[in-house]
């Protein structure tokens, strides 16, 4: 904004900017930032982060504005009024304050992100553009001032061709990173939602395969008491009908009934042998 608000200055003179120095001033706030961005990268944003956040980004924003000022070289040197040049390091403060508080609440769960955004570009804008202008009217030039980057400087003409192919650069490259972004984000919720419908998957595989286990647990244990309780039936019917079939054809020994009675008390287990043999026993009399 610094130099796009330059391109509409004039003087009653030609006016130039040194190429280091234009270009010291452009470096310096991307450094500045660089360092503020940096004491955001936790989590939570403490008031001491905050601060010193607002505090290097905006003496970047005043150092890119009186190093590009510093650019025109001129003789005798720029003076700048004390209160406003104070003003416009507060603002550019104050205003990267409000803008890094409302960047911050954006990794958050907000309602409306965009307008968080939105509002923090404002801010942003607000400072850059504030700080500028005040520092413009603390500036007072001399009426015999004289530009020396006016020689061999970068002139205006020159200098809204920079800005414009810079600004063209950066706008593109801000856009492609925006696109780039949106892209990887939806990325990343695609990959999340088949991470989980995978251990979704798992959980029910797993649920499945237990269900199945105690499923052949149980069946088995079905086959098992089907078979006893069989073989327990059967023996003593089948010796009942063997004793039936001899006293139909006529058999009347009674040894021979007493050990037909007999046997399907012998096949019962231990514990139910007593009783059935005392009623055995009685049957004679």
């Amino acid at each position: 904004m610094h130099f796009i608000g330059m391109l509409d200055f004039r003087l009653p003179m030609p006016l130039a900017y040194d190429p280091l120095i234009t270009f010291i001033s452009w470096l310096l706030p991307v450094v500045v930032s660089g360092m503020a961005l940096w004491q955001l990268r936790h989590r939570e944003l403490s008031v001491r982060h905050l601060a010193w956040g607002a505090i290097l980004i905006g003496l970047g924003i005043n150092a890119m504005h009186y190093t590009g000022m510093a650019g025109m070289r001129m003789d005798p040197a720029i003076r700048y009024d004390l209160w406003l040049f104070a003003a416009s390091v507060a603002i550019a403060i104050g205003a990267s304050a409000g803008a890094l508080w409302i960047g911050f609440r954006l990794n958050e769960n907000v309602r409306h992100p965009r307008l968080l955004q939105l509002g923090a570009a404002v801010v942003m804008g607000g400072a850059i553009a504030g700080m500028h202008y005040t520092g413009m009217a603390a500036a007072h030039f001399d009426a015999a001032s004289v530009c020396r980057a006016a020689d061999n400087g970068v002139n205006q003409d020159h200098l809204a061709i920079l800005v414009a192919v810079a600004s063209f650069a950066v706008l593109s490259i801000a856009l492609l990173a925006a696109v780039f972004d949106t892209r990887l984000e939806s990325r990343n919720r695609t990959l999340a939602a088949s991470q989980e419908a995978a251990v979704e998957r798992q959980e029910l595989y797993l649920r499945e395969q237990k269900a199945r286990v105690e499923a052949e647990h149980l069946s088995q244990l079905k086959d098992e008491f089907l078979a006893t309780l069989s073989h327990e039936l059967r023996s003593p019917l089948n010796a009942m009908l063997g004793w039936s079939q001899l006293l139909l054809q006529g058999h009347r020994d009674e040894a021979m009934l007493r050990r037909g009675l007999d046997l399907p008390r012998r096949r019962r287990p231990a514990r139910s042998t007593s009783r059935p043999a005392r009623r055995g026993a009685a049957w004679p009399g």
